[in-house]
């Protein structure tokens, strides 16, 4: 699957989920932001400030035999994180590492990398002088190696949440008589999350792969991509899919 195409979607269904993911976070903390940068609690309180929020400054070595970028867009882009223990830092300026699956954030001029645990974030970038917004969260599967990954989501409902791992790999291509040369190369697989099992399952773009993986709800798959002949290649035709089976139109 092509990376640039997956991640075109429509800004009012970012939109969406990202306000639908925010109202379940914010039994935690009810935000306010003052223009100093202090995150207010429901009650009053300050709960974060985003100058003093617990970080660690990245090496910045650039690998100039690589051609291409490993990061999400064309450079920073403004954005909200969510903390698992419960603080909300905004106007934050993040960069996202997708061979690394790691999330920076850049303050005064200085590269770093959070301390506090990070559950979701959400922020906007641009590619191809388009911008998107773009909604990420961990907290998935049963083994910390899942867990502590973060993965697009892109629907959500009390069935099932469709999400998206794109991650940036090298490719090397060995030229005869010439030198090694490596390049980033993008690429991105789906998955879906069984909310009420608790269960993380790989699949692909296919209806037949679907239908397998997620028996009990195969008869429903097949009777939405027949009357309304979806194309389950797109992205598109993915979240609509999902959209569907968590009871949308």
């Amino acid at each position: 699957m092509a990376l640039g195409h997956s991640f075109k979607k429509k800004k009012n269904m970012r939109t969406f989920i990202v306000i639908s993911y925010i109202l379940l976070l914010q039994p935690l903390v009810s935000i306010g932001q003052t223009s100093s940068g202090v995150v207010i609690g429901s009650e009053g309180k300050i709960v974060a400030m985003v100058d003093n929020l617990n970080r660690t400054v990245i090496p910045t070595i650039k690998q100039n035999n690589i051609e291409g970028s490993p990061y999400l867009g064309n450079g920073w882009g403004n954005g909200r994180v969510f903390f698992k223990k419960g603080k909300i830092a905004d106007n934050l300026e993040l960069l996202f590492n997708l061979k690394d699956n790691q999330l920076l954030f850049r303050q005064d001029g200085i590269i770093l990398n959070f301390i506090d645990e990070v559950v979701a974030f959400t922020f906007t970038y641009i590619k191809d002088s388009a911008s998107n917004q773009v909604f990420f969260k961990s907290g998935y599967g049963k083994n910390r190696n899942s867990e502590n990954k973060f993965y697009q989501v892109l629907s959500t409902g009390k069935q099932y949440e469709l999400l998206l791992f794109p991650r940036m790999i090298i490719q090397e291509e060995y030229i005869y008589n010439g030198e090694e040369k490596k390049k980033y190369s993008p690429i991105a697989e789906w998955y879906v999350y069984d909310v009420i099992n608790k269960e993380l399952k790989k699949v692909k773009a296919d209806k037949e792969v679907l239908t397998k993986k997620i028996p009990a709800a195969a008869a429903r798959i097949s009777q939405l991509c027949t009357e309304n002949k979806w194309d389950l290649k797109t992205e598109e035709g993915m979240v609509k899919l999902f959209d569907g089976l968590n009871g949308g139109k």
